[in-house]
């Protein structure tokens, strides 16, 4: 490692990472704009230590094994939630299936262009592909497995995502009143979902210690995962986003709402969403219950996830602020919340010029 020299400027240092790639060639690393010397060596050190764990000898490695290194190593899995191990694992299994054996260097920019645009009519799972796929080509390049990094080459598709089908209200109110005529399981989520505006996996990770006299805690999801050499299995991870860690103050009655399938049936279970023997819901299951129920009493088509839609815009029907109903939900941020239940709104646009105009005709008489 070379010592850090005083820069043009006279205020700031640079200084030189010296390493060896993959290849065994001798590189060099320049970094400047550093307040000190000594924070100038950390970081010199730091990167080269990195690049040096980084580096993959085996120049015969196919792609699927480069993706279970990238996947499967520690630093890589401690650095991501449950859930989005679980979404990178579906990405990279396609991504395996069309060029797993293929050598790094071998896919060409118009093979993988093509293969993006075989799934332009599932925009979902193609958005997915593009992510796994920049994942990789950077990690590729980091790792020197590939001298030019052709997914910059690539015209990635803009994804716009349908819009989910919701209930009002009413709608809602004849949902569960079918749910509670057919005794069914599922009306504690759906409670929690249409109610509260829980995300399904939110709704099914809850246990009876997440309510605190009449305060509702969420921070934690369940998620479908699966490791290296292991099969899939059912786990409790971490919310979505930090943000999504959120607290609900309850009435009496919607407390004992929640728990009412579990008291008609005298369950014992830690779980709030349970099977009638007691086994935690999962949202398979979920899914097929209201499916049914649907078709039974002739109710719109409605998805599980389409219940926290139905939260969201009951919350706007009832002019709730878009600021609280983003807190309510857990977004990320108020962006979310506008492009999802705020875009063009031309009903909330007409009615806020209906306001400034009657103030000012007021002002003027």
């Amino acid at each position: 490692m070379a010592q850090p020299k005083l820069e043009a400027n006279g205020k700031t240092w640079g200084i030189t990472a010296n390493y060896t790639d993959a290849r065994g060639v001798y590189r060099r690393k320049y970094q400047g704009g550093f307040p000190t010397q000594a924070k100038a060596k950390k970081w010199a050190t730091a990167y080269a230590t990195e690049m040096s764990k980084k580096v993959i000898t085996d120049r015969n490695i196919t792609i699927q094994q480069v993706i279970e290194k990238l996947l499967y190593e520690k630093e890589f899995v401690d650095k991501v939630s449950k859930n989005t191990m679980a979404f990178y694992e579906q990405g990279f299994a396609i991504v395996c299936d069309a060029i797993g054996q293929m050598k790094p260097t071998q896919p060409t920019a118009m093979l993988l262009q093509d293969f993006i645009n075989a799934h332009l009519d599932t925009p979902r799972k193609c958005k997915t592909i593009c992510q796994c796929l920049s994942i990789l080509y950077n990690y590729m390049e980091r790792v020197d497995l590939i001298d030019n990094n052709i997914y910059r080459k690539l015209k990635i598709p803009q994804y716009t995502p349908k819009e989910t089908p919701y209930y009002d209200l009413k709608q809602y109110k004849q949902l569960l009143k079918a749910i509670l005529d057919c005794d069914s399981p599922i009306y504690t989520p759906v409670l929690l979902m249409g109610g509260l505006g829980l995300r399904p996996s939110e709704a099914l990770a809850l246990t009876n210690d997440d309510i605190h006299g009449n305060i509702l805690q969420i921070d934690k999801a369940v998620v479908y995962v699966k490791r290296k050499n292991q099969k899939l299995y059912l786990d409790t991870g971490d919310t979505k986003t930090e943000k999504s860690v959120r607290a609900f103050p309850l009435e009496d009655s919607f407390v004992k709402e929640i728990f009412r399938y579990k008291t008609a049936h005298n369950i014992q279970s830690p779980y709030l969403c349970v099977t009638q023997d007691g086994k935690q819901l999962l949202e398979r299951m979920f899914a097929r219950h209201l499916k049914k129920i649907l078709l039974d009493y002739g109710l719109p088509h409605i998805s599980p996830y389409g219940l926290r839609h139905t939260f969201g815009q009951i919350q706007k029907s009832v002019k709730t602020d878009i600021y609280t109903i983003s807190r309510l939900m857990g977004h990320s941020n108020i962006g979310t919340t506008t492009r999802t239940y705020f875009h063009n709104d031309n009903i909330l646009n007409t009615d806020a010029l209906k306001a400034v105009s009657s103030m000012i005709q007021t002002e003027n008489k």
